[in-house]
């Protein structure tokens, strides 16, 4: 829907537990699980937009060390997010950067890394090995 082309929405999309939408003819429904709507109530295959919500779910809140390999998870989680929220539409493209803050902040937590300009120091090589 009109939603998921939104840059502001991926956002809370990904970190808000539950969402209602209500579209012109149905409603639809998120959780750490399932998105789902009324034409579609056995749930909604999206596969990159379940990993990413799933692993935040898991991790968030927690304050427990991440192992190596979920901090690789992480950063690979990272690349996927930004792909897609760089595929959505902002009214004013000065917010790219701030519309996605949130979520930076949340992985930086997980692997103790900060961001620049949305790439990892950590991760510098093979963020530029694209």
């Amino acid at each position: 829907g009109e939603l998921d082309t939104r840059g502001w929405c991926f956002q809370e999309q990904l970190l808000s537990p539950r969402i209602l939408s209500y579209a012109d003819s149905e409603l639809f429904w998120d959780c750490t699980t399932t998105q789902a709507s009324e034409s579609w109530p056995g749930g909604i295959f999206r596969p990159d937009l379940q990993m990413l919500r799933s692993f935040v779910t898991k991790h968030d809140g927690k304050g427990q060390e991440l192992t190596r390999e979920e901090k690789r998870l992480a950063y690979e989680l990272w690349r996927k997010a930004v792909k897609e929220f760089t595929n959505r539409s902002l009214t004013q493209e000065t917010d790219r950067l701030i519309a996605i803050k949130g979520l930076a902040s949340l992985v930086g937590a997980w692997v103790h890394d900060n961001a620049v300009s949305g790439i990892w120091k950590n991760d510098l090589a093979r963020h530029l090995l694209w």
